[in-house]
């Protein structure tokens, strides 16, 4: 197997996060570093499970990890927990990023399974919004900071697009 490195600046819920990793023979090595904390070391394995599916095992704990991709936009799922990851030009300006935005879309094109909220609920941070489907595969989207709920697009049972606002957040005062 050859050796792939990456070295990249992503904003994850608005926060720089520069990537220096090496994935080499099954391993994954390197480290993350977060705007004003000290870099975090990244010493694990990592095997392929399909297409966009990853095991993934650091200082003794395995996740798996399920990456979609479409342009420039990524998304990745990890225990349950959707992130929208935006590669991310150094000094370049940015819009609203996941924890900023007013609204959250579906990730992936097929169906609302599950739709948890009404417009009017107020939901904490990482509380359950919505679920969609697609080819046996399910995200699960959170709230990216405590929030009120102003209306809902779809119900359980609708197809969505990838992209489609599913749930609209009231202004924060």
């Amino acid at each position: 197997m050859s050796a792939k490195s990456l070295k990249k600046s992503y904003l994850l819920g608005g926060r720089a996060v520069e990537a220096a990793l090496r994935l080499a023979d099954g391993r994954v090595t390197g480290s993350l570093t977060t705007a004003g904390d000290e870099p975090a070391v990244v010493d694990g394995s990592a095997r392929r499970l399909g297409a966009h599916r990853l095991a993934l095992e650091l200082d003794g704990k395995r996740v798996r990890a399920t990456v979609l991709r479409d342009g420039g936009r990524t998304w990745v799922q990890i225990d349950g927990r959707t992130y929208e990851v935006d590669v991310h030009e150094r000094g370049a300006g940015g819009g609203a990023h996941l924890g900023e935005a007013d609204f959250a879309v579906s990730p992936m094109t097929g169906g609302l399974t599950k739709v948890s909220v009404t417009p009017g609920d107020s939901v904490d941070k990482s509380g359950e919004l919505f679920v969609v489907e697609a080819m046996k595969m399910e995200f699960v989207v959170r709230a990216p900071r405590d929030l009120v709920v102003a209306s809902v697009a779809y119900a359980a049972g609708d197809q969505v697009e990838q992209g489609d606002v599913v749930v609209a957040f009231e202004e924060e005062a």
